[in-house]
């Protein structure tokens, strides 16, 4: 299968790469510009296509490949921190989204007799505007923050794509998605494993700033490369789910302490030494224990899969993982 992977050198989309390269498929990896250390990733993919997605359709299709079976748009913006953020967002996020949709129709006028197979769009669960509760696809959406609501116009183009055009798509809306960098410009160090594991590499110590009994659901991106690949291949056959919205979750929901805990052992083991854990004593008046747990309900994609798919806890093992990559490439 020829895949094509945009925001191919991300922290999602490099996993992305190296996954569907090593299952044997012929990898297209897109991204907007190339960075220091990021030929490490060539022996993943057969082609780079370098080109900014907020540009118009048709200059992105003239430098797209002939007869690609699948898209995984994993490209997207979520560095609120910078300068313009709300206006990033909506152009890469959401503008960016259609313009990729579009570069593909065009290419698949050109390319006449080869029809695009999937079309997967990675989204958000931050659309449901919720942090606690048990959440289900069903759910009334409320983004409250600029990248929920810019993912949120990336699935409507999605739906308006698969209205005009027939385009075979689906939306995963991803909790949170932990696993090791794979490049050496990773720099989504505020993500909380990547943020943990970096301080105690660096002091040995590790300090829960919010309240530890906290419970999220966390998906290890191996499963999720697992999910997406065994889509892609459901997707051309299922008319029935082209422009539906699908929780890609654990289903299980873990506290802050527990993830600090395997952080903690993870650190043991890679450097023989202990590290001393620091957490915030929750206040007696701060809520029940549902008020801080978040679910993510995953029993459509589960039913999609045949309910044969078990999600895996990789915690301590991409821990392990990020302290070695922080060792070999000394990140400050």
């Amino acid at each position: 299968m020829k895949v094509l992977i945009t925001g191919a050198f991300g922290f999602i989309g490099s996993w992305l790469c190296r996954y569907f390269s090593e299952q044997g498929h012929e990898v297209i990896a897109l991204t907007s510009k190339q960075r220091q250390g990021e030929n490490a990733l060539s022996k993943f993919y057969k082609e780079l296509v370098t080109v900014d997605i907020t540009k118009s359709p048709e200059e992105i299709a003239d430098k797209l490949s002939d007869n690609i079976d699948c898209c995984v748009h994993a490209a997207s913006f979520n560095e609120h921190f910078m300068p313009n953020y709300p206006k990033l967002a909506l152009e890469i996020n959401g503008l960016g989204t259609r313009n990729i949709l579009e570069a593909l129709r065009l290419k698949g006028l050109k390319n006449s007799g080869h029809r695009l197979g999937s079309f997967i769009y990675l989204s958000t669960f931050h659309v449901y505007g919720v942090s606690s509760g048990l959440v289900r696809e069903s759910d009334s959406l409320n983004p409250k923050n600029d990248y929920a609501l810019s993912h949120l116009v990336g699935e409507e183009y999605c739906r308006m794509f698969t209205r005009r055009y027939d385009m075979p798509n689906i939306i995963l809306r991803l909790s949170n998605g932990y696993g090791a960098p794979q490049n050496i410009s990773f720099n989504k160090w505020y993500l909380l494993l990547h943020d943990l594991c970096k301080e105690v590499f660096n002091n040995a110590t590790l300090t829960l700033k919010s309240d530890p009994n906290t419970k999220r659901d966390f998906v290890w991106l191996g499963d999720i490369c697992k999910v997406i690949e065994r889509l892609s291949l459901i997707l051309p056959k299922r008319y029935d789910l082209f422009g539906q919205s699908v929780n890609l979750a654990s289903g299980k929901a873990i506290s802050i302490k527990e993830v600090a805990k395997e952080i903690i052992e993870a650190y043991a083991c890679f450097s023989g030494k202990q590290a001393l854990l620091n957490e915030l004593r929750s206040s007696e008046g701060s809520g029940s224990l549902l008020e801080n747990k978040l679910v993510i309900d995953n029993l459509l994609l589960r039913s999609i899969l045949d309910n044969d798919f078990e999600f895996k806890q990789c915690i301590k093992a991409e821990a392990f993982e990020t302290f070695k990559f922080l060792e070999r490439y000394q990140v400050s």
